[in-house]
């Protein structure tokens, strides 16, 4: 038999149980509706996720009927609209981009605008540098200077991948070497006219990899391309490595962002392998074409 003290701590610490768990309940029902609606935007973004994947999966497996090119610009639309759904993007990340190059690709090949998402989303976003540099080998494969004045760029997007992110120096060296043949090739003028730029940086990846105007020129183009492509994580990534090499940060009278190193020091000697001056009259530091998408994002071929 308990006594008449331990009795009365007993009870007493059942009463204190008791409250607390009135208390505890008391929380849970005032939070209930929101947990409900957390709960169902959970599942909701669940089930778009699951549906999405199903209507991949079967534009995967449809014939085509000799309109690949048509399937692709619908697939290429349907991951637009999946970019722009930022607030699920920055929830659940971007699980479903893959599927959709892999479709785009493989269906177009040639479709040259594409491989700019590609590139940032696979590449700096997803940390996919292998798989996507793969399906640009599609591009590479299947695209000649002829078939679009700026097929170069799937070349140029490679090699920055190689370079950056995959670390395949000698990779990066072949791509960039191509984008030059292809850029000297293009039927656009201002498109030749860089691409003496883009051998030269082959040979610089060649002889110094680490050259810090190569990485300025490099991460700028990351950086630029995701201006265009509005992919603010990437843009962060790209500034935080410029900022790293001791690039410094500028805007030219449009209030368009650019990125330069600072001047050496007159007393310090030159390295042998220091890059040209950037032959542009504009101060932004990547030597290269806008990447901007052409207006139709489809090539004329």
């Amino acid at each position: 038999m308990l006594h008449l003290n331990q009795f009365s701590w007993v009870l007493s610490g059942f009463i204190k149980v008791a409250i607390v768990a009135v208390a505890i309940a008391g929380i849970i029902k005032l939070q209930q509706p929101q947990l409900q609606q957390l709960s169902a935007r959970d599942v909701a973004s669940a089930e778009d996720q699951r549906q999405e994947a199903l209507n991949l999966a079967l534009m995967n497996r449809s014939p085509s009927f000799g309109f690949d090119n048509v399937l692709a610009d619908w697939a290429f639309l349907n991951f637009v609209q999946y970019d722009g759904d930022t607030g699920t993007r920055k929830t659940v990340g971007y699980p479903l981009a893959p599927k959709y190059f892999d479709i785009i690709t493989r269906l177009d090949p040639r479709f040259v605008d594409s491989y700019v998402f590609l590139s940032g989303i696979m590449s700096y976003q997803m940390g996919m540098p292998k798989e996507a540099i793969a399906l640009m080998d599609r591009g590479t494969s299947a695209l000649t200077p002829k078939d679009h004045p700026r097929a170069f760029l799937v070349w140029r997007l490679k090699g920055l991948d190689q370079l950056l992110m995959a670390n395949d120096l000698k990779g990066s060296q072949f791509s960039y070497d191509q984008a030059g043949d292809w850029a000297l090739a293009s039927s656009d003028a201002s498109v030749r006219q860089v691409g003496p730029i883009f051998k030269q940086t082959a040979e610089f990846i060649r002889t110094d990899p680490n050259n810090k105007t190569v990485l300025l020129w490099s991460w700028s183009a990351i950086y630029d391309q995701a201006v265009v492509t509005r992919d603010e994580v990437t843009q962060a990534r790209a500034r935080e490595m410029l900022l790293k090499i001791g690039a410094i940060e500028r805007n030219d009278e449009k209030g368009n962002t650019y990125f330069e190193l600072p001047p050496s020091p007159k007393s310090e000697p030159k390295s042998k392998s220091e890059p040209a001056p950037t032959p542009t009259a504009t101060p932004r530091a990547s030597p290269i074409p806008s990447i901007e998408p052409s207006p139709t994002l489809k090539p004329s071929i």
